[in-house]
C-alpha cells in the first residue's frame, strides 16, 4: 500500500458511433462499426507526425469476420495491411492518415475499433460508453489507465499504450475485475481467469464456479486470490489460503477484496468491512448503509475508503476524509474507487 496525494479522476464511458465514409478517428477512441454484406468497407481518417507509432485494435462483436485492414499516408502510399490489429510506426510524414478496414468473409458483423499512440505519449481518453458498462479502472505506475467494461473489452487511456494481445471478448455481461502485472488480468463471473498482454496463465486455478458468483480478484507476488459473492476467498496460481477466512455470508453480497500487510478485508454490500487471513479489524468503521449501495474498498496506511454507489466515499479507520469530493451522482452509477492517487470511475 502506498501513501499518496489526492488527485480525483472522473471516468465516464462507449458512444455508438456508426462508420460512415471517412469516419474521424481520434486517440483512445473507441468505435463502434458493422458490415452490411459483401462488398462493403469501412473508411476512417486521422491526422499523425513524424515519428509517431500507432496501435490499431479490432474485435468483432457479432458474426465471423476476417478483418483486413490497409493504412495509407497522407500521400495516398499503402504503408502497412494488417488484419485484426497491429502496431505501425515510427512513421515517415506528418498528415492526415486513411485506414481503410473491410472483411474478407463478406459477411454481416459488428466489430469495434481503437486507435492509441504508442510513442509519443499522448493523453487519450477512454470513450464515453453512454450506458453503464464500465465495471474496473487500474492506473498503471508509468503514467495512464486502463477501464474494463463488462463484457470484456479493456480499453486504454491517459497515454498509456494497449496490451496486447487482449483478452476473450464475451460479448455478454460477464467480465468482473482487472489486475494489472506488466500486462494484465480479467475475472469472468464464474471465476475464470483470463491473461491478456503478455502475460502467461496462472496455475493452478481458482475453482471454476459455473455460475455468475465471482466478485473480486487481487494478484499478490505467488499467485491471486478470487473472491465470491458469498464471501468466500479462493487461491490460485500458487497463493496460500489465507485463513481465518471471513464470514461466508451464505448470499451474494460480498463485493469487494483488498489484500493487507497481513491478511485482507472483504466489503459487502451494505458497507460493512471484514478482517480476515490475520488482519486486525480497523475502528472506526464507515457508516452501515443498510442496502446494497457499497461499490469499492481501498487500503491506506491509515485507513480505508469505502465507495458508495451514488458516489460518496467514506473513510474510515483513522483516514482523513477527502476533500474536495468528486460529484455526488444522486443514482446508483459509481463502481470503483481506484488509489494510490485517488479516482471515482462511473459506469
Amino acid at each position: 500500500m502506498r501513501a499518496a496525494p489526492i488527485l480525483l479522476f472522473l471516468l465516464f464511458t462507449l458512444v455508438s458511433t456508426p462508420a460512415f465514409a471517412q469516419t474521424p478517428l481520434f486517440c483512445g477512441q473507441v468505435v463502434e462499426a458493422s458490415f452490411g454484406g459483401p462488398g462493403e468497407q469501412d473508411i476512417y481518417f486521422f491526422t499523425a507526425a513524424v515519428g509517431d507509432t500507432l496501435a490499431f485494435l479490432i474485435r468483432a462483436t457479432s458474426g465471423t469476420p476476417f478483418f483486413l485492414t490497409d493504412l495509407f499516408d497522407p500521400d495516398g502510399v499503402n504503408i502497412a495491411m494488417f488484419g485484426s490489429g497491429g502496431t505501425v510506426g515510427p512513421l515517415a510524414k506528418s498528415g492526415v492518415y486513411t485506414l481503410l478496414v473491410r472483411d474478407n468473409n463478406n459477411s454481416v458483423a459488428s466489430y469495434n475499433l481503437s486507435l492509441n499512440w504508442v510513442n509519443p505519449i499522448k493523453q487519450c481518453a477512454t470513450p464515453y460508453f453512454g450506458f453503464p458498462a464500465a465495471v474496473d479502472l487500474e492506473l498503471r505506475d508509468s503514467g495512464g489507465f486502463d477501464v474494463l467494461d463488462r463484457f470484456g473489452g479493456v480499453h486504454t487511456g491517459g497515454g498509456a499504450s494497449v496490451m496486447l494481445p487482449a483478452t476473450s471478448y464475451f460479448g455478454f455481461d460477464v467480465a468482473r475485475d482487472l489486475e494489472l502485472t506488466n500486462s494484465f488480468f480479467v475475472l469472468d463471473g464464474f471465476g475464470g481467469v483470463h491473461a491478456g498482454g503478455g502475460a502467461s496463465p496462472m496455475i493452478p486455478a481458482t475453482p471454476y464456479f459455473g455460475f455468475d458468483i465471482a466478485a473480486d480478484m487481487e494478484l499478490d507476488s505467488t499467485g491471486f486470490y478470487v473472491l465470491d459473492g458469498f464471501g468466500g476467498v479462493h487461491a490460485g496460481g500458487g497463493a496460500v489460503a489465507l485463513l481465518p477466512a471471513t464470514p461466508y455470508f451464505g448470499f451474494d453480497i460480498a463485493v469487494d477484496l483488498e489484500l493487507a500487510t497481513t491478511g485482507y478485508f472483504v466489503l459487502d454490500g451494505f458497507g460493512g468491512m471484514h478482517a480476515g487471513g490475520g488482519a486486525s479489524p480497523m475502528a472506526p468503521s464507515t457508516p452501515l448503509f443498510g442496502f446494497n449501495i457499497a461499490r469499492d474498498l481501498e487500503l491506506t496506511p491509515d485507513g480505508f475508503y469505502v465507495l458508495d454507489g451514488f458516489g460518496g466515499v467514506h473513510a474510515g479507520g483513522g483516514a482523513s476524509p477527502m476533500s474536495p469530493l468528486t460529484p455526488y451522482f444522486g443514482f446508483d452509477v459509481a463502481v470503483d474507487l481506484r488509489g494510490s492517487d485517488y479516482g471515482v470511475i462511473r459506469s
